[in-house]
C-alpha cells in the first residue's frame, strides 16, 4: 500500500487511543464515519456489511475511503493488500476476454467487511490473514 496509508501521521492520536478501549463507542464512530463519507444507507450497517457488495465501494473510491479511514482512526494499513479485495478502476477488458477463452469468470475478491475495519481500529493496525 502507499505510504499515505500508513496512518503514521494521524491527527487524532489521543482520541483514537481512547476509542480503542471502548468497543461499542468505536463501532458507533465507524458507523458515523461511513455515513459522513458515503451518506446514509437504507439498510442497517452491521459487522458483516461488505464494502464492495453492499456499500458499492470499489477501485479508486475504495482506496480513497480506506485512506480517510486510516487517517481518521490512526490505523496503520501498511499490511493491507488492496488487490486481494478490490479490482482495477473501470471495465477490466483483459479479464473479460480471458474469461471467454478460459471458461472461468472474474477471479473473486475477498470480501472486506465493516467488522474487519472495526477490528483494525481496535488494534491500531491492519493484520492480513494468511492466504
Amino acid at each position: 500500500m502507499s505510504s499515505k496509508f500508513s496512518g503514521k501521521q494521524c491527527a487524532h492520536i489521543t482520541r483514537s487511543l481512547i476509542m480503542r478501549t471502548n468497543s461499542s463507542g468505536s463501532w458507533q464512530q465507524l458507523l458515523h464515519f461511513v455515513e459522513q463519507e458515503r451518506g446514509k444507507y437504507r439498510v442497517p450497517l452491521t459487522s458483516d456489511t461488505e464494502l464492495f457488495a453492499q456499500l458499492g465501494l470499489e477501485s479508486d473510491d475504495a482506496l480513497e475511503f480506506l485512506d480517510h479511514y486510516a487517517t481518521e482512526f490512526c490505523v496503520d494499513m501498511t499490511g493491507f493488500d488492496y488487490h486481494l479485495y478490490f479490482g482495477p478502476e473501470g471495465l477490466d477488458v483483459i479479464s473479460i476476454i480471458a474469461s471467454l477463452f478460459s471458461g472461468k469468470g472474474r477471479q473473486p475478491y475477498k470480501p472486506l467487511m465493516l467488522g474487519d475495519l472495526h477490528d483494525a481500529m481496535i488494534r491500531g493496525r491492519w493484520e492480513q490473514e494468511p492466504v
